[in-house]
């Protein structure tokens, strides 16, 4: 009796147990069919980008040394403007040591003056030659053909009739000394004869031997004379004249060839002593403007920032504090500082290349300052670069109302309202088949709780969140993939 007892209880509790554990299996099937579905159901949907951005200035000159003449690898600053400070237009900025510099402009003046010298006195110089030079060609025409007649004239006529009177004057030289040897001859005769020899007599015959001494001295000095007239002169007057005639052709090619090179020499050399000078003039001009430049102004109002401003970042200037302050040297060409205007600003960021479909022009939002979280201000979307400035990251300007206590150089944290909907119907990518991405469906529940496939056109995407735009309503039910639920967790 009482193993029948236990054997019925045993049976009731194994009744019991078993009655316990058949629906909890049915629930977790029926709660792992409800996480494989998606009712859908309107809903508020945001989509937000976030992005970190600089403040910059809207207006931001930069200040440069840039040398035109002076070339020189580095340049040292006697003194500079604080960062920091705020300057005026015309205020200087920086001063360099000008010592070198001014050393050569006065030397290059000096140059210049003295080339101005000789440009003028060599221009005054053919001045002249351009009159000389055609008369003196007409000079050497003329004594060339004075010269050939007269020489032919000489050839011709005047060397025989010379000869001829040089032989003549030596005949009548020896015929007067017959003539008075003669007479004396005669004289002395009849003296002789007579036996007397008065004193007029001897006055006559000494006269007369007198006269034959002068005509023998005549005489000698004749042959003499005829001698070196027919074996000296006459060569020489022969040689001579045909070094005039030779030396009148040679001034007349001059005066035809040389003396015109020589005047177009002239010309050029004066044309490029000219191009020198305005060359050296020019050269002369830009180094002085050098010189203007090596006490830098302040081309604008504003603010003094050491270095230049590239990609929310001023590069260099820690290095240009220290050369300003201790008196260094700096490469002409690079940016020393920039003026930066502290009002309107603007905001600079990038925007990565996955977010560009979110990145439109015209949307708004706020900036919240890194350092003054308590001060946000609205700000507006304005320009998205085309290109990327690196890879996949893209330059995006954006406008800001006037930020409290916020300057130029600090940063911010930017939320943009891309897109709003107070009614929309979103599913998660797991609900939504794009293996074809053109043509993107969804297995939908219908009444019999078969499955259909049912196109649609998707809207935004926020995360995990895309909005269905056609295709489906509020209440319906969409399949939800298993796999790719997992992997969307992941």
């Amino acid at each position: 009796m009482k193993r029948s007892v236990l054997t019925a209880l045993l049976v009731l509790c194994c009744a019991a147990a078993f009655a316990d554990q058949a629906p909890e299996k049915k629930d977790d099937k029926a709660d792992k069919a409800d996480k494989d579905l998606r009712t859908l159901k309107a809903e508020p949907f945001k989509v937000t980008l976030k992005l970190d951005g600089i403040y910059e200035s809207q207006s931001m000159t930069p200040v440069r040394v840039d040398l035109d003449e002076w070339k020189t690898q580095s340049i040292k600053v006697v003194d500079g403007t604080a960062q920091g400070t705020h300057v005026k237009t015309g205020d200087v900025l920086i001063r360099f040591e000008t010592y070198v510099i001014d050393r050569m402009i006065d030397g290059m003046e000096q140059g210049q003056a003295l080339a101005q010298v000789n440009i003028n006195a060599l221009a005054e110089e053919v001045a002249i030659m351009n009159q000389t030079v055609p008369l003196d060609l007409e000079m050497a025409k003329r004594n060339h053909e004075r010269t050939t007649t007269d020489y032919n004239q000489y050839v011709q006529i005047e060397r025989e009739q010379w000869i001829d009177r040089t032989k003549q004057s030596l005949r009548l030289a020896e015929q007067r000394f017959e003539y008075v040897s003669e007479e004396l001859r005669q004289l002395e005769k009849m003296y002789t004869d007579d036996d007397l020899t008065e004193e007029t007599e001897e006055i006559v015959l000494t006269r007369q031997r007198n006269a034959v001494q002068d005509a023998k001295f005549a005489l000698d000095r004749k042959r003499y004379e005829t001698k070196k007239t027919l074996e000296t002169f006459v060569p020489r007057r022969d040689e001579d004249w045909k070094r005039f005639v030779r030396d009148a052709e040679l001034n007349l090619e001059r005066a035809q060839k040389q003396n015109p090179l020589t005047l177009a020499q002239k010309k050029q050399t004066l044309a490029k002593m000219r191009f020198d000078y305005d060359q050296t003039a020019s050269s002369l001009q830009r180094l002085k403007s050098d010189r203007q430049k090596l006490i830098v102004k302040a081309p604008v109002e504003g603010v003094v920032y050491y270095g230049r401003y590239e990609q929310g970042q001023w590069k260099e200037a820690a290095t240009i504090d220290n050369v300003i302050h201790k008196e260094g040297g700096f490469r002409p060409g690079a940016t020393l500082m920039t003026i930066v205007q502290p009002q309107p600003l603007r905001i600079t960021c990038t925007v990565a290349e996955k977010q560009l479909y979110k990145a439109k022009p015209g949307a708004t939002g706020w900036a919240t300052p890194t350092g003054f979280p308590d001060h946000p201000a609205k700000v507006k979307l304005e320009t998205v670069a085309a290109l990327p400035i690196e890879s996949g990251q893209y330059d995006t300007v954006l406008s800001v109302t006037k930020p409290e206590g916020v300057y130029a150089g600090m940063t911010c944290n930017i939320t943009l309202n891309i897109y709003s909907q107070d009614n929309a119907l979103t599913l998660p990518p797991s609900a939504i088949n794009t293996d074809d991405p053109t043509r993107p469906f969804v297995k939908l529940v219908d009444a019999d709780g078969g499955r259909i496939e049912r196109p649609i056109k998707l809207g935004w995407r926020d995360g995990d969140r895309i909005e269905i735009v056609e295709g489906l309503k509020a209440g319906d039910k969409v399949q939800l993939d298993v796999h790719k639920r997992e992997a969307d967790k992941d």
